[in-house]
């Protein structure tokens, strides 16, 4: 999966890095999937290679990118 911020502005330091790799990884943990890589590119949007069973592919992956991470991440990180 790709994300990119809104924009494409260039506010992914390595705090907010840190930050969304671990947030990225409890909720893998919490679905049933492992992260292979995170990385972010740029400072502007944020690569994520996973694998889950196949039964919870679809339903998962679309709650780790809907969820409610942009708001954590956005009320964590108010500058």
């Amino acid at each position: 999966m790709v994300w990119s911020v809104k924009y494409r502005r260039k506010i992914l330091d390595p705090e907010i890095e840190e930050y969304l790799k671990e947030l990225v990884q409890q909720i893998a943990e919490d679905k049933g999937f492992t992260v292979h890589l995170f990385e972010c590119g740029e400072g502007d949007h944020v690569h994520c290679f996973v694998s889950a069973p196949p039964k919870t592919v679809h339903n998962s992956d679309r709650q780790v990118s809907e969820g409610d991470h942009r708001r954590n991440c956005s009320n964590v990180f108010r500058k």
